[in-house]
């Protein structure tokens, strides 16, 4: 089986985000966000409004945030600085893109009109909350996988890591729709913050080789 080298596994989501922010930037994709955006707002209901402004919270900079720090809080006291570091700094790293590119590319957000929420000032592309929380994810997957106990490998306890290994991707993914529903961002803001989110996920894997954030959950890892 040929392996993929890893400069193409990092060019591989580097260009598809260029690409993406080139055609954003001239307007090509205009009719498939108004599309898909209409096709969202269509299908809102009042509990489903609930649901969503609630999701959408899971992904804020505040929610975030205090999740990081005390998951590295937890990973000092366990004496794993290493692992502290690295969920600290990716997260650091992941904000910091965003707002980057958000100045960069200046997008504007969808017309408050058919906005559900208190109005945000920042740019549009990417989607801060699709970013950060997919990048989050991994990282709290990573976790999951690599300290689960071993005396919890039964039948049973294979069932709760699989379901708690795919559950914060799934959460990421409902947070990442809720921003189009809400009527915060454009569907190519999505996008762009998943790929954007993949980058960043390889460059750690590259720059960090221990820590496989997309990992088989019954797959041991070495943390020391």
């Amino acid at each position: 089986m040929i392996r993929p080298s890893c400069n193409s596994v990092i060019t591989t989501p580097l260009v598809a985000c260029l690409a993406l922010i080139t055609l954003v930037l001239v307007g090509y994709l205009s009719k498939l966000d108004y599309s898909v955006r209409n096709w969202a707002l269509a299908s809102r209901t009042h509990t489903a409004t609930r649901v969503y402004t609630a999701i959408t919270v899971l992904g804020n900079t505040l929610t975030l945030t205090v999740a990081t720090i005390l998951i590295c809080l937890a990973l000092l006291a366990a004496k794993q600085w290493r692992m502290a570091i690295l969920i600290s700094a990716t997260m650091a790293v992941s904000s910091g893109v965003n707002m980057s590119l958000k100045a960069l590319v200046g997008r504007e957000r969808p017309p408050r009109a058919q906005l559900l929420g208190v109005p945000e000032h920042s740019m549009s592309f990417p989607s801060g909350h699709t970013l950060c929380s997919l990048v989050f994810a991994a990282l709290l997957s990573f976790l999951i996988a690599t300290f689960w106990p071993k005396r919890w490998q039964t039948p049973l306890g294979k069932v709760a890591l699989s379901v708690l290994y795919v559950l914060p991707w799934m959460v990421a993914l409902a947070v990442a729709y809720s921003r189009i529903y809400l009527g915060y961002h454009w569907p190519t803001d999505l996008l762009g913050g998943w790929l954007v989110a993949a980058l960043i996920i390889m460059l750690v894997q590259l720059l960090a080789p221990w820590a496989a954030l997309v990992v088989n959950p019954f797959q041991k890892n070495s943390t020391t």
